[in-house]
């Protein structure tokens, strides 16, 4: 009889198995196994996935879970829906009463949990067996029978034959009532397969294991699914028997509607609230046109058939709470925005009438799947709206949304490191070299040169590679969806298995976001947008130094201001999606000088439709303009001088020159895109009659489908460009009409150590003659201070200042008032217990320069200031020794070179000057970026100030793109190719000084170096 692998433990018990389940299904087919249970650790986060596998490969499941009972490990089946639901009642409340140990006791008899539907197995290595005397166990096994109606069974975890323990157990039972099954723990696929749990197990529980003595593979592992000889040889017929009629007693079906769309105020109906509230707000708008109500209705009339007007009321009356609160909601996201009654509910902020948004590309009868209304909320309140969510629907009804995280491929080195206890400096080296976006180890092994020669280069490095290959992809650990959360009319604690998440204080489901719409689970997006929150402090700063109030809302989008002097000019650090270099060549090809021009961009930067931008910059910009003898095409295709490059176009083509229903439009929009040959050819027929009965003809229908064709891939949805295109526009008229601000509010949420922003907005400074000071303890705060036409760093960008101390800082500041000199400085924060370290980092960043010109001379002083100011602090009359200093040599050298790395290291950039200008005097034949000439290699000294590491597409070798600066802090984009990368990746690092040969190529007005040679500078 064939075996049923029912104690099977899969790798979403996190760390606890290797066992992924497409391989497992892939490998009982090939044994042709047709039944198979599943039975993770206190979860049942796997049910959707081995539910999808089972049904592709025709194998009958069994849903169940292992968990610990009075401290004795079981595992639960479901037999029916209802024993699914206790299954899931029973998984919660493990997860929200924790227990510190999975031996402590997970949930016991006594507890008011429902075992009905369930079917149970002991574990004969449960303590049960190993500390009971005959009458105990006896005892307690008949209460375990009798909570479980019967359905209770001892499975017997046997791996040798002559297994004394289990041969004790088997001896029991003939005497005694109670059904025995084969059992075996199943963890991973094959024996030699162990290493992977003992690699997981190390790094669950963080203990070290010895590389020297490590083999790659044992093959003595004893949880593995074993064939079926091995498995008769150890069980009985008997046992074998039972599993089948334990199997065989489960009628549950996992795949059915299980949640509940909640209504939203029982006490109104909600179709015709939702009417009243959409045209009252289309009152307010002004846009009482006919074809305004005509739209509105129609789209009211689809909602309300697909059965959403409930829906449509949750989203209005959460982002209603947002911007009641103060909390900046964006004005819109997705194809939400084609939605009139969207727009007329405030949830967003775009007429679709006017910009040819299209309701359908959202909504249509002909779409199976629910409404996806994103919404964008500050980063920072996010939490606060979903607070609000979960307090007025019920915790009950409300939950996050889990994610796996698995194990990539630089976790997986660092991984083995760590359980190894393998020098970091190799592992920091090797996963650097993983520079492949998304690669896997075997992807950048094959695909990257410097990498596989480095891991060929040593035995070492291979060992470490052949041990992070066993470990990767599989899951590490769960998540919460960053925006996703559900809500649900029933309660959610007998539909949808969830934990209890302490740290949120939030129930989070156990099923990922791609299954919960299978069963039924209404799915909102609450998303967070960190621009959004950068913009509400520079509001706040603008009201606090001005005292001008400014909604974000109510700024206009369309100032010309902002193209002429913000965008076009190139100043768009800090600007929403307009930031990296590649987005400022395209601006400067394309001269955006309007809305429309933002929208068009934003759409047109992405891989694929980027090639055209060229093209299309060169159509915008011509002085004749796009027209055709077709007036319906040339009214869908002006905006963008001929070019399909939306989504929309290609539906609204389809309805005006095919005659295709809007409906019809959208399911031709999706097919096309999808590029399906059989579907193609039936689409292209279609599109020609339909062309052919609007009175054109065949051969106009057969080539503007090829043009459909062509940019179908390109195609964009116009309503989420159209939407973010405000965000950006908005961020770019605060830039121009409040500067300070936005600087001020973009570097504190940017500076810091490593941040590879703060570089590039010191080049937008120099453009603008804005300067940054380093520090000053009497004027720096928790962020950026304006003074003058400069910006004075805060103190939180002092790398390894405590919170602690900068909250005493501006404590004792704010009560006490200024300091006057560092004695002063040190003598105030002696009640605070001011470290010497702490002291040591202030005066290296700059903080007391004001006070006296000479870090080093501070230093060398700074014990005699802390006895100093430790005696001052004892005395009892304190105030006489207000005026007292400690006179300092201003004459003590300083080494320039070790001042400004210091400065460096603590602030993540040099403030003060250029470390190069005191490094070149060494070399001769150098160059400035001002000075390279076009025609001839040059040699210029450099800082890396940035570092970006690609692949190519054409041969998968990894190149990089770096800015670098010179001594006269000119900065210029370096391109390194792969070549040159290979013999000098090493170099290729932040903040790293070099010697460059390089040459200067100028393309679409921008300049770039060519770096052919690199040399490391010593400085130490």
């Amino acid at each position: 009889m064939d075996l049923i692998p029912l104690n099977l433990v899969t790798s979403y018990s996190f760390l606890s198995s290797s066992i992924k389940l497409d391989k497992f299904f892939a490998e009982l087919k090939n044994r042709n196994i047709s039944y198979c249970g599943i039975s993770d650790i206190n979860n049942l986060m796997g049910y959707p996935e081995f539910f999808k596998l089972a049904k592709e490969y025709k194998i009958s499941p069994l849903f169940g879970m292992k968990t610990y009972l009075d401290d004795n490990e079981v595992n639960l089946y479901a037999l029916n829906e209802k024993g699914y639901e206790n299954l899931i009642k029973i998984s919660y409340f493990i997860s929200k009463n924790r227990c510190k140990t999975s031996m402590n006791g997970t949930f016991s008899l006594t507890d008011e949990l429902s075992l009905e539907g369930l079917a149970c197995i002991i574990s004969s290595t449960s303590p049960l067996f190993l500390e009971s005397d005959e009458h105990e166990l006896s005892r307690s096994l008949l209460e375990l029978d009798d909570a479980f109606n019967k359905h209770f069974y001892v499975g017997i975890e046997c791996y040798q034959k002559d297994d004394l323990h289990v041969k004790k157990v088997r001896d029991f039972l003939i005497n005694h009532p109670f059904k025995s099954i084969a059992f075996p723990l199943v963890k991973y696929i094959k024996a030699d397969e162990d290493i992977k749990l003992k690699l997981l197990d190390a790094i669950k529980n963080d203990y070290k294991l010895d590389f020297e003595n490590e083999s790659d593979t044992s093959g003595d592992g004893e949880f593995y699914l074993r064939s079926e000889s091995e498995f008769e040889a150890l069980y009985t017929a008997q046992e074998i028997l039972e599993t089948h009629k334990l199997h065989s007693l489960s009628s549950f079906n996992f795949k059915q509607k299980r949640g509940t769309l909640l209504h939203f105020d029982e006490t109104r109906n909600s179709q015709e609230y939702l009417k009243e509230l959409c045209f009252n707000g289309l009152t307010k708008l002004n846009k009482t046109a006919q074809k305004y109500v005509d739209r509105l209705n129609y789209e009211l009339s689809v909602i309300h058939e697909m059965g959403y007007d409930d829906y449509f009321l949750l989203v209005q009356d959460y982002v209603k709470f947002a911007k009641n609160n103060n909390i900046i909601v964006g004005p819109g996201r997705g194809s939400a925005a084609g939605s009139l009654v969207a727009y007329t509910l405030n949830i967003t902020e775009l007429d679709p009438l006017e910009n040819g948004l299209l309701f359908e590309r959202f909504l249509n009868k002909a779409r199976q799947t629910m409404p996806d209304i994103d919404v964008d909320f500050e980063d920072t309140r996010r939490d606060v709206v979903v607070r609000y969510i979960q307090q007025k629907y019920g915790e009950e009804n409300v939950t996050q949304i889990a994610t796996v995280q698995e194990i990539k491929a630089k976790q997986a080195i660092r991984d083995i490191g760590r359980i190894y206890d393998l020098n970091p400096l190799d592992i920091d080296k090797m996963s650097k070299l993983l520079v492949g976006k998304d690669y896997s180890l075997m992807d950048s092994y094959n695909k990257l040169k410097t990498f596989r020669e480095f891991v060929l280069s040593d035995v070492y490095y291979q060992k470490i590679f052949k041990l992070a290959l066993k470990i990767e992809g599989l899951p590490r650990q769960r998540g919460i969806h960053a925006s996703g959360i559900v809500i649900n009319q029933e309660r959610l604690d007998t539909k949808l298995p969830m934990f209890y998440d302490e740290q949120t204080a939030m129930n989070v489901s156990q099923y990922e976001m791609n299954n919960l719409e299978d069963q039924g689970f209404l799915k909102m997006d609450i998303l967070s947008l960190t621009n959004l929150s950068t913009i509400h402090l520079i509001l706040d700063l603008i009201k606090q130094n001005h005292n001008v109030e400014i909604k974000f809302e109510y700024i206009d989008y369309t100032d010309s201001k902002i193209y002429s002097e913000v965008i076009s000019k190139g100043l768009t650090m800090g600007v929403f999606q307009l930031e990296s270099a590649g987005m400022n060549n395209a601006i400067s090809i394309l001269k955006p000088n309007c809305f429309e021009d933002i929208v068009n961009l934003l759409a047109l930067y992405r891989p694929g439709p980027m090639d055209q931008i060229e093209d299309f910059a060169r159509l915008k910009n011509s002085s004749k303009q796009f027209t055709t003898r077709d007036k319906d095409l040339e009214d869908i295709l002006k905006s963008t001088f001929g070019k399909i490059i939306y989504q929309e176009q290609i539906m609204q083509i389809g309805v005006r020159i095919a005659g295709f229903t809007a409906n019809e439009a959208d399911l031709f929009r999706r097919a096309i895109s999808k590029k399906n040959v059989e579907k193609l050819a039936e689409l292209k027929q279609n599109f020609i009659n339909g062309c052919i009965k609007n009175h054109r003809t065949q051969g106009y229908g057969e080539k503007l489908f090829e043009l459909i064709l062509k940019f179908a891939n390109y195609g964009f949805n116009k309503s989420h460009s159209a939407v973010y295109a405000i965000v950006t526009c908005r961020m770019a008229w605060l830039k121009y009409y409040y500067p300070q601000e936005f600087y001020i509010a973009l570097l504190s949420a940017v500076s810091g150590v490593n941040e590879e922003k703060f570089a590039r907005f010191l080049d937008e400074f120099k453009t603008l003659n804005i300067k940054i000071k380093v520090p000053d303890i009497n004027k720096s705060r928790e962020i950026f201070v304006a003074e003058n036409d400069a910006m004075i760093m805060p103190f939180n960008s002092i790398k390894g200042l405590t919170t602690e101390s900068i909250v005493n800082i501006l404590h004792e500041r704010n009560y006490n008032g200024p300091f006057k000199h560092l004695l002063d400085f040190v003598t105030r924060m002696v009640p605070y217990k001011f470290q010497e370290k702490q002291l040591e980092k202030l005066i290296k960043s700059g903080c007391f320069d004001s006070f006296v010109d000479n870090r080093q001379a501070m230093l060398d002083k700074l014990i005699t200031v802390i006895k100093n100011a430790n005696i001052i602090a004892k005395s009892t009359n304190f105030s006489i020794f207000g005026d007292e200093q400690i006179s300092f040599d201003l004459n003590t050298p300083e080494d320039k070179i070790t001042k400004i790395f210091d400065e460096l290291e603590l602030l993540g950039t040099m403030i003060s000057y250029n470390p190069i200008t005191y490094l070149k005097e060494k070399y001769e034949g150098l160059s400035t970026i001002k000075n390279i000439s076009n025609n001839e290699p040059s040699k210029l000294m450099v800082i890396i100030s940035t570092v970006k590491k690609i692949t190519t597409k054409k041969n998968n070798k990894p190149m990089a793109f770096i800015t670098v600066n010179d001594e006269n802090s000119e900065s210029i984009e370096g391109i390194i190719f792969p070549d040159t990368y290979e013999k000098y990746h090493e170099l290729i690092e932040k903040n790293k000084i070099v010697i460059v040969t390089a040459q200067l190529e100028t393309r679409n007005d921008k300049s770039s170096l060519i770096i052919n040679e690199m040399e490391e500078v010593k400085y130490e």
